[in-house]
């Protein structure tokens, strides 16, 4: 609550400074003469395509080369209000809008779908986007008719860059140099440093009719990571620690991205462009860990016990996980009248991820020296300190590597597909211009969506069981656990590398058996066809946009039965129609109102509809998917205030509701079948949910009322609080949905030299109905220097606190887990010509 109370303080502090700075602020139409570069460049930038686009939305620009200061996608959009990014450790992965998590985002490239690489989720992976792909990212909360249905929470958008954006010759390159502070100490790791080279260049030729562009992106990181994770249970003694787990990671990410675009425009009434870009993302990981199987529990309070002994277990897992996405778009947009503009495009995305994971287990038999003690009364959730591991005799796991003998190696595959085509036509009249009076806009789309999905496995083990192999030949000694200062142990780590060579080596000590899961095998294919038509009308101070869109769906599903190789078909349709209205008022040229309605779908995740049908005859279980599912529903209510105050110092305040019906949980229930009762689990639809909220936010990058250099200082900051109703979590929040959030960034702009701080803090995050993210603070600061008109030099720090995350049992208040990955230091040359 301190934290709220500090946010609250700073939101009245810089509305203040929003009134008081009205009387300094300069006329909107001065100084047109000022060059505005950087961080005020990204700025103002934002600011115009907020105060010029008549819905409600929000909006984040490059600067002018090419740059925003985060390592991807995700990244970036953690600094718009009311977006909350779901990280994987130090960089985000998924996107959430307004409290709701990231299966309710649609997100597109120039208009067209991002496919999906996740297995199980519509959830789409932005973590392969580098910030120079586009240069501006735009953030739909309130959907109109010529958005996407599927936007419950909202719609993002990425714009990449025209070579049109620039006349002639426009080329910029960053080469940086990172240096990681969490690496080198596991077996497997990987060596600092990690490099980064990405740029763009475009060119227009034949007097400025035909544009060609060209963008890349090539990013090595390496990083290790240490996760401490603690497993609790109660009985009517107390609380009790039922599993101790150290896990450390080493891993390396690569990703090569490629943006080509080919355009042609005679004039300002024709332009057709061509789109090619692909998104790869390598993910080479290495996990180490120690488990211990507890036996004898003693409990000696309600908050300490010991264990009299247990079974260790030693273990890699091998993740070389793969993605791809690949983009192709083309456009054409001809202006038949003045005020009047077709467009007609095509969509095609196709997205790959494969991901083998192979591991190997040495287990031991009872052992009384990995039985421990626990205890509770030191552990501190708002501190991040885990309740305390003590094992009966660490010795154990130095001079007892003989005790672990081999138990198996299991080689998995999984690979997912999935492949959006679509086609669109639009034609608007009168949409654009500032002119008064009535404008419409009509619409048809059309989007094929495909997903399979599939996983196979090889189990390993030893062809001679009375043959011993254990783990002490596969240990590297020189390496310590990122854990040890969470549980206070160190414990011995399976070099990869070394076992499999061994494996590969000596085939005939090991027997392998086909693994394979045929239960997640799936095939799914979507059909979506949409019509849609909006009005508008402008008259003085007043805009009113409105409309309806008409949705029809039609899904068919394939899955096994029972493990097959019997199949199950399904199929089901379903049509909504989907009104808005957005409705602006200016009070004066610099301040508007704007309010909002709109309905919405979120249509259900593709297991639910098409996972496979599993029977258990001896405990008499069924699991299975459901056809019958009904797509979310949501009606949302938006009204906000916006001052302009100046081209680089803005204010707004505004308010959401969202009502949400339909939600989709998994249940168990009763079935009869030949006699016979089965507790049969598949997801249904239940009862609505809501979610409030308050976005504020203020921007000042130049104060000018400051004597000179302090002049050069500026602010920019939003805040988002939030509150569910009858939602899954603990005080009926929804999933993903923290209480509030905020963003301060501190700019500061004299000559050639610039800086930049931003602070970023979530609350705690739900992400089950027992379990919670929580509250993570990030800061992390940027100084440039301009050395020469072309060249330009950089240095950032991310994580500069050092802060891991954590997350805790909302049930039972006991810690569960940290995640420590580090902090890094990045150096960049950039070039500009």
């Amino acid at each position: 609550m301190k934290k709220l109370y500090f946010v609250a303080s700073v939101a009245a502090i810089t509305a203040g400074l929003a009134v008081s700075g009205t009387a300094m602020a300069q006329d909107a139409n001065a100084d047109d003469t000022i060059v505005v570069t950087g961080y005020r460049l990204q700025t103002r930038e934002s600011i115009a395509a907020k105060a010029n686009d008549d819905r409600i939305a929000d909006f984040l620009s490059a600067d002018e080369l090419g740059r925003q200061p985060d390592l991807n996608v995700a990244d970036s959009l953690r600094r718009v209000p009311g977006v909350v990014t779901v990280f994987d450790e130090d960089e985000g992965r998924y996107v959430g809008l307004r409290g709701l998590d990231q299966r309710y985002t649609f997100i597109s490239i120039d208009g067209g779908q991002i496919a999906s690489t996740d297995r199980s989720d519509r959830d789409i992976n932005i973590e392969s986007i580098p910030p120079t792909a586009v240069k501006r990212l735009e953030v739909f909360k309130a959907v109109t008719p010529d958005l996407d249905g599927h936007s419950v929470g909202g719609v993002i958008n990425l714009v990449t860059r025209s070579a049109f954006d620039a006349e002639g010759l426009y080329a910029v390159a960053n080469a940086s140099v990172g240096l990681h502070s969490n690496t080198g100490q596991l077996p497997n790791s990987f060596s600092n440093p990690s490099y980064r080279f990405d740029g763009a260049v475009s060119q227009t030729f034949f007097d400025d009719t035909i544009g060609v562009l060209f963008a890349g992106t090539y990013f090595d990181k390496k990083r290790d990571q240490g996760r401490s994770i603690i497993g609790v249970g109660s009985n009517a003694t107390g609380d009790f620690v039922n599993e101790a787990q150290p896990l450390d990671y080493a891993n390396q990410i690569v990703r090569w991205n490629g943006l080509a675009k080919f355009e042609y425009k005679p004039n300002d009434n024709f332009h057709v462009s061509l789109t090619a870009s692909r998104f790869d993302y390598q993910y080479d990981e290495v996990r180490t860990q120690f488990r211990i199987y507890e036996e004898g529990l003693t409990q000696t309070s309600a908050t300490t016990g010991n264990y009299s002994a247990g079974e260790g277990l030693l273990r890699f897992d091998k993740f070389p996980l793969g993605q791809t996405i690949d983009n192709l778009q083309g456009k054409v947009e001809f202006r038949p009248t003045e005020r009047g503009l077709l467009e007609v495009a095509a969509y095609y995305s196709h997205g790959v991820q494969g991901h083998p994971y192979p591991n190997a287990s040495f287990r031991t038999g009872s052992l009384p020296g990995l039985g421990y003690s626990y205890d509770f009364d030191g552990e501190s959730v708002d501190d991040g300190t885990l309740a305390s591991v003590t094992l009966n005799d660490p010795t154990v796991l130095q001079n007892g590597l003989d005790q672990f003998q081999f138990q198996n190696y299991y080689h998995g595959n999984f690979r997912n597909e999935e492949d959006v085509t679509e086609f669109k036509a639009d034609y608007s009249w009168n949409m654009e211009s500032d002119e008064p009076g009535f404008g419409f806009k009509v619409g048809v789309k059309y989007r094929n969506l495909e997903k399979d999905r599939y996983d196979e496995a090889t189990n390993f083990t030893l062809a001679d069981p009375s043959t011993v192999l254990t783990v002490q030949d596969f240990i590297d000694a020189g390496s310590e656990s990122y854990t040890v200062e969470n549980l206070g142990f160190n414990y011995p780590h399976i070099d990869e590398d070394l076992f499999t060579d061994f494996l590969f080596a000596n085939p005939g000590l090991f027997d392998a058996v086909d693994a394979s899961n045929a239960n997640s095998f799936y095939d799914i294919q979507e059909d979506v066809t949409a019509g849609y038509g909006m009005l508008s009308y402008r008259n003085g101070p007043h805009t009113l946009i409105g409309g309806l869109r008409y949705e029809r769906t039609e899904v068919a599903t394939v899955a096994t039965l029972n493990g097959g190789p019997e199949q199950v078909a399904r199929k089901i349709d379903y049509g909504h129609f989907l009104p808005s209205v957005v409705y602006s008022f200016e009070i004066s040229p610099q301040m508007k109102i704007r309010a909002g309605f709109a309905e919405a779908l979120g249509r259900p995740n593709h297991p639910d509809l098409a996972g496979a049908e599993t029977f258990d005859e001896v405990n008499l279980t069924i699991r299975r998917a459901n056809t019958d599912l009904k797509p979310r529903e949501s009606k949302s209510f938006d009204l906000g205030f916006e001052w302009y105050i100046d081209r680089g110092q803005f204010f707004s305040v505004a308010a959401f509701h969202k009502i949400i019906k339909n939600q989709i949980t998994s249940v168990s229930s009763e079935e009869v079948i030949n006699g016979d009762t089965y507790t049969v689990t598949q997801p249904i639809n239940l009862d609505q949910i809501e979610v409030s909220g308050l976005e504020i936010s203020y921007t000042d990058d130049t104060f000018e009322f400051l004597p000179a250099p302090f002049d050069g200082f500026g602010v920019a900051a939003n805040l988002t609080l939030m509150n569910g109703i009858d939602g899954p979590a603990p005080d009926g929040n929804l999933l993903s949905q923290p209480d509030y959030l905020y963003n301060v960034a501190a700019l500061y702009a004299k000559g050639p030299f610039s800086a930049k701080v931003t602070y970023n803090y979530v609350d705690d995050r739900p992400t089950s109905a027992t379990r919670a993210e929580t509250s993570y603070e990030q800061l992390d600061a940027q100084v440039r220097w301009q050395l020469t008109d072309n060249f330009q030099v950089q240095l950032e720090g991310r994580n500069l606190l050092n802060n891991p995350r954590t997350n805790y049992y909302t049930d039972t208040n006991h810690l569960r887990e940290i995640n420590d990955f580090g902090n890094s230091y990045w150096f960049t040359i950039a070039y500009k010509y």
